[in-house]
């Protein structure tokens, strides 16, 4: 079993204080229009149905229960790990910094200047294998010295 906490920087009271001032802002809409500004689209409809409140609820009808019940769902996921998927399936995390906007000579950001990105941080895609610790590697190497570089005026 993993246990996931999906808002790790508040604790369950900061979490509850934040819900109640979304429900009081959100009044009459529902119960998915509040999740939706907690949570990415993808999890909104598993963390409903973990929680037990129906996403057409609307928001002034969610009881004490109801919330923290949703509070201790947000704090502590429960996933139940069946199988691995299978190898032809496995890359990467999908997403990131777009490589355009990254310069190939540093991984300096083009946007920011003195930012830089590097491995798992760049949309970039591979096989299992080593192609993606190879890329995180490189990336890294280059990022780091490039910085130690712009950190000495160099």
């Amino acid at each position: 079993m993993l246990l996931i906490d999906l808002k790790p920087a508040l604790s369950e009271e900061q979490l509850d204080a934040r819900i109640l001032r979304d429900f009081e802002s959100l009044h009459g809409k529902t119960f998915a229009d509040s999740l939706r500004r907690l949570l990415p689209m993808a999890l909104v409809e598993p963390v409903s149905e973990i929680a037990g409140v129906p996403l057409q609820k609307r928001v002034d009808e969610i009881n004490k229960k109801n919330r923290k019940d949703l509070v201790k769902t947000l704090k502590c996921v429960a996933l139940h790990i069946k199988s691995f998927r299978p190898i032809d399936e496995a890359i990467i995390t999908r997403g990131g910094v777009k490589v355009k906007e990254i310069s190939p000579k540093s991984m300096e950001s083009r946007l920011c200047k003195g930012l830089f990105f590097v491995g798992e941080l760049i949309d970039v895609d591979g096989y299992t294998g080593g192609f993606n610790l190879q890329t995180a590697f490189s990336t890294g190497v280059l990022g780091g010295v490039s910085a130690a570089a712009l950190v000495k005026g160099i």
